[in-house]
């Protein structure tokens, strides 16, 4: 079995998958195929599946160079390169997408000076006078991955004093799982799923905490080289994580009761049941891209495909922006049109038009901020050595 040490392309597919599920969990809506009785409902509503693969890839790859200096007896990478990177990655098109949305689309509580910090902080999730915004209700995903950056180094700080190798690394990701589940449990004591006083706890760290232990403990024993059985087979094997994934999304769309309707999952069992399965097919997709060699197999051989490459080069731009290219194609009353030739033409347009913004954010924006990265060395110059950057 081959474990990569450098650079994990297919990842770029799986930012492609994952905006793709969310892109299409809300078109369906403004299609229609989100409507009361529609055979295809419960399918469509499990499709926010994606933002748990987004999840599981920045806690794999952010906690991989930690582990890897921990697991190496080496220095870690400096926190100020860590945060000035994260900062330039995120703040920036999150910062310039909330202004041209707000602008776009008429978000005047975005602006206002008792809101603003929140938004710009990415804070709002943490009360319900802000906790969406309209035009890019996605947004509260941000919230909690800012979170994580902040939560990351002290946790990799804190698992420098730990003594033992692998097996400390899979214990603190287990304990991690286990404060996360008592956490949601806290949170179902202290009232039902579905109190309004409550969303701004469904939605911050703790709640998805379980998911980025998953993908740091992937991180660890991907730096360890020793996957265990199960990881080797989906290595040699693509196609059985995949199938898994498959099997039990058909499972957590109709098998555990849910509907597809915005509060389908009002008590605790299906509500922890859909959140264990979400993070279970997350995981099936992404074993493949990450153990074994990236050139084997029809399913890798396809996510090296390079169109889907460049669409998750630009997925988070496509993410921020595609709410809104919904939006702003019903307010253009598309849905008309749609209804006239089929409604699965929402589909092609609504990705057209994410893309088309995103390669805008992308070449003219994002990339040209991303070159600033160069100002904080990766690690500390001696005097008289010149600092060697890798490139953007």
């Amino acid at each position: 079995m081959n474990v990569r040490s450098g650079r994990f392309r297919l990842l770029d597919s799986m930012r492609a998958i994952a905006f793709v599920c969310v892109l299409t969990a809300h078109t369906a809506f403004f299609a229609g195929f989100a409507a009361e009785g529609s055979t295809l409902r419960p399918f469509f509503a499990r499709l926010d599946v994606g933002v748990r693969i987004f999840f599981l890839i920045s806690a794999f790859l952010l906690y991989r160079p930690f582990v890897a200096a921990r697991l190496g007896d080496e220095q870690p990478p400096l926190a100020r390169a860590y945060a000035w990177r994260r900062f330039l990655r995120v703040a920036p098109p999150y910062w310039l997408a909330l202004c041209v949305i707000g602008l776009w689309l008429g978000e005047p509580g975005v602006f206002t000076v008792e809101h603003a910090p929140l938004y710009f902080g990415f804070a709002h999730v943490y009360t319900n006078a802000t906790l969406t915004v309209s035009a890019m209700p996605q947004a509260w995903s941000l919230c909690v991955e800012v979170a994580f950056y902040l939560f990351l180094p002290v946790y990799a700080a804190l698992m420098r004093r730990v003594r033992g190798g692998l097996r400390a690394e899979l214990v603190a990701a287990a304990l991690l799982f286990c404060l996360s589940l008592a956490y949601k449990l806290w949170v179902f004591a202290r009232g039902p799923i579905t109190d309004p006083s409550l969303l701004s706890w469904h939605v911050a760290l703790p709640e998805y905490l379980d998911y980025f232990a998953i993908g740091m403990a992937l991180a660890a024993v991907s730096v360890a080289g020793r996957p265990g059985r199960l990881i080797d087979l989906v290595a040699r094997r693509p196609w059985v994580g995949w199938l898994g994934a498959v099997v039990l999304f058909v499972v957590v769309s109709k098998g555990i009761g849910l509907t597809g309707s915005v509060h389908d999952a009002e008590t605790e069992a299906p509500y922890l049941a859909r959140h264990y399965l979400y993070g279970a097919i997350a995981l099936g997709l992404f074993l493949p891209t990450v153990f074994g060699d990236p050139d084997e197999g029809l399913i890798r051989r396809v996510l090296a495909w390079r169109p889907i490459l460049w669409i998750g080069l630009v997925s988070y731009g496509a993410y921020l922006y595609h709410f809104a290219v919904l939006e702003q194609l019903k307010k253009w009353r598309f849905g008309s049109f749609a209804d006239d030739v089929s409604p699965y033409v929402w589909f092609p347009v609504a990705l057209a038009g994410a893309l088309a913004i995103a390669a805008l954010s992308w070449y003219c924006f994002e990339r040209p901020v991303l070159s600033l990265k160069r100002l904080v060395p990766t690690r500390p110059v001696e005097r008289g050595e010149a600092t060697l950057e890798p490139a953007p």
